[in-house]
């Protein structure tokens, strides 16, 4: 499998958690058949972060990040942290946080200065245990054991449990079959099976959604959580059909992928912005979702590549002022 074909993965699930995140918004103004609507497009993004953990295991696996050599791999995985660090606070500033020591360090460690945070602090813990997990994770019984593990942190979420999104449990399996793909041509069993996986999981999330939301429990969260096995199903689905389709990147989606972890970070506060914009005009809410979709990936696009602009010039100032020391 060539790697450039993962560019369209990790590029399109940087637009799955902007579109998630949008569609979040209308779902709770809108009703009717607008709400149906929202309701399928936040499902259908749902592979956005499974999708990126699936990858980083794929990744950190078939570049053969880890050799043995733990001092070397920590140093080169935790670059990740000094920019999350930075973030976090300036989340906790954004949303006026009490500046408690518990609310400091709960946006520390869980992830908890902003609603997205929590994927950082989950991708850390992956690192840090991927030395354990990568030989593990390469046997039909290894996943195994991490598709239960998976399972059974989504049952306690689903019971109601506190157990929620930042708990890594219920990410494990993505992670693990990212390991378990990268090894022994275990890729082409999910290749094989692309447009069924997709139609079976495009059916099974979209079915469940529907019905916790309009059938049985009328329930917003438990209609659009990622906590459910539907969504395995349909990750794994989108993942192998497009692995499959598209061997070559797609321009738009390479641009995305280069820039994915800024966007991220940023652009909860482009959609911040935009809604304070919006707020007392005559938009429709489809105008409305259209225009913060757009302002959302653009602003947030120029922002990262602005931002990656600036730091690549301060790490040449310091290269050469130490140059000439």
């Amino acid at each position: 499998m060539n790697r450039k074909a993962w560019v369209n993965v990790r590029g399109a699930a940087v637009l799955g958690v902007v579109l998630i995140h949008i569609t979040g918004l209308f779902l709770r103004q809108d009703s009717g058949f607008g709400d149906s609507f929202y309701l399928v497009l936040n499902q259908l993004s749902r592979f956005a972060v499974p999708m990126f953990f699936i990858a980083s295991g794929y990744g950190l696996t078939i570049s053969r990040s880890y050799t043995g050599d733990l001092g070397t791999y920590l140093k080169k995985r935790m670059k990740i942290v000094p920019a999350y660090l930075m973030w976090t606070f300036v989340y906790l500033i954004v949303h006026h946080t009490d500046w408690s020591l518990k609310s400091i360090m709960g946006g520390i460690f869980l992830g908890n200065s902003s609603y997205h945070m929590y994927f950082i602090t989950v991708l850390i813990f992956f690192y840090l245990i991927y030395p354990i997990l990568h030989n593990f994770c390469t046997t039909y019984i290894g996943i195994t054991i991490m598709l239960l593990i998976t399972l059974a942190g989504q049952a306690f979420f689903l019971s109601g449990s506190t157990f929620g999104k930042p708990y890594f449990w219920n990410w494990l399996f993505y992670f693990g079959v990212g390991i378990f793909m990268a090894y022994a041509n275990h890729l082409n069993l999910f290749l094989k099976c692309s447009k069924s996986l997709l139609l079976l999981g495009s059916i099974a999330i979209l079915g469940t959604s529907f019905y916790f939301k309009y059938v049985k429990f009328n329930n917003l969260s438990l209609s659009t959580t990622s906590m459910r096995p539907a969504v395995m199903l349909y990750t794994l689905g989108v993942v192998a059909f497009m692995l499959n389709r598209y061997s070559k990147p797609f321009k738009v989606f390479s641009v995305f992928d280069a820039n994915s972890l800024n966007i991220y970070y940023v652009h909860p506060i482009m959609l911040m912005i935009i809604q304070k914009l919006l707020q007392g005009t005559n938009t429709t809410n489809f105008e409305s979702f259209l225009i913060m979709l757009a302002f959302v990936l653009i602003v947030s696009l120029l922002f990262s590549m602005s931002y990656r602009w600036v730091g690549t010039k301060i790490r040449l100032l310091f290269r050469r002022v130490g140059n000439t020391l």
